[in-house]
Order: C-alpha cells, then sequence, then structure tokens
C-alpha cells in the first residue's frame, strides 16, 4: 500500500528489500540435490562484474559533476535528484530515499539538514503518520535541478539513443534480480 511520501512503489525498492533468502525474495533456489537449469560461466559472470563495477564508477563521476555544477558534494547532488525525479512534488519519506541511495536514514537527514540550510530542500510532516519526516525541493532547489537537467539531457541523449523504454525495463528487471541474488549469495560467503 502506498502512503504519502511512499511515491516509490515497493517494485522501484526490490533491489534495496533486504531479503535473506531466496525464498523471501521471490527467486527459484537450488539445493544441493537438484541441478540448476542454467549457470552462466564464470568468465560471463566475471565480465558482467567488472562491466557493472564500471558503469558504477561512470554514475558516481556523473553526480561529482552534477554535485561540483550545483555546488554540493555528491552524496547531497544523488538526495536532490533523487527528490527531482522520485518524489512527484509531494514529498518523499526519509527511510525511501535512504533505501534508493543504500544508506542509513540518519545519514540522509543529516545531509538535507545541510542542503535545507542552502535553501534547497525542506522537511514536511507527514499528513498520515507524524513519525514520518517527508523530504521536498523548495522552489530554488526545483529551480537548480531544472538548470541542471536541461544541461545534462544532451549528454543522457547520447549516451541512450538507440534504446527505449521497454528495453530499460527489461534491463531494470534483470539487474533487479542479480542484486536480489548477490544479496542472498554474500551470505553464503563464509566468514573466519
Amino acid at each position: 500500500m502506498t502512503t504519502e511520501g511512499d511515491e516509490i512503489t515497493s517494485h522501484d525498492l526490490q533491489a534495496s528489500s533486504g531479503h535473506a533468502r531466496p525464498e523471501d525474495a521471490g527467486l527459484d533456489s537450488c539445493d544441493e540435490s537438484e541441478a540448476c537449469a542454467v549457470r552462466p560461466t564464470d568468465e560471463a559472470i566475471d565480465a558482467v562484474i567488472w562491466a557493472t563495477v564500471s558503469i558504477h564508477a561512470q554514475i558516481e563521476r556523473m553526480f561529482e559533476a552534477y554535485g561540483e555544477a550545483l555546488g554540493v558534494s555528491r552524496p547531497q547532488a544523488m538526495i536532490l535528484a533523487i527528490l527531482s525525479v522520485q518524489s512527484g512534488g509531494t514529498g518523499l519519506a526519509v527511510k525511501n530515499v535512504a533505501a534508493l541511495m543504500q544508506v542509513n536514514g540518519s545519514f540522509v537527514t543529516h545531509q538535507t539538514r545541510l542542503l535545507e540550510q542552502r535553501g534547497l530542500t525542506r522537511r514536511l510532516p507527514s499528513s498520515t503518520d507524524a513519525r514520518v519526516v517527508l523530504l521536498a525541493l523548495t522552489d530554488h532547489g526545483r529551480e537548480r535541478m531544472g538548470a541542471l537537467d536541461a544541461r545534462r539531457r544532451p549528454a543522457c541523449d547520447a549516451a541512450f539513443k538507440g534504446s527505449d523504454d521497454g528495453q530499460f525495463e527489461r534491463l531494470r528487471t534483470q539487474l533487479v534480480a542479480i542484486e536480489q541474488r548477490l544479496r542472498v549469495a554474500s551470505h553464503m560467503v563464509p566468514t573466519e
């Protein structure tokens, strides 16, 4: 059920769900008595891992540049981008911003207080739950993000031309499934 400040659907937050077992994440699992029907080679897995690491580094550089353009830090630029794209203008719960960034809510709270001092964000009380603080862009924040969006759009057009929404949805679905499986697998790695 979506409530005020929760415009991000559970579908959007699947990658941050924290499932510890494959069956909790809605994933098929293979036990030792069953053979998994399909498994990529180690080389194919390594190639995807390193391509993903490289993409992550490029995204980090992108947000670093956004931060420089806005006069804020990289994490603050990420928060502003999330609020610009995900909140629908009504605000977004701190927990949802934290889930998207894969950080603790207190980190988001601290960073948004700094953004609030710069006049870029504001905190709003939820009308449905007094415990929930909603984050939103101010008019100044929307103006700054709009100017940045106009500057970044040509780069996005160049990077993603030839791709359509259907291709991106299939890619997103695959990435979410891989992320969930990696989350489960990370609990299987023995530690000393």
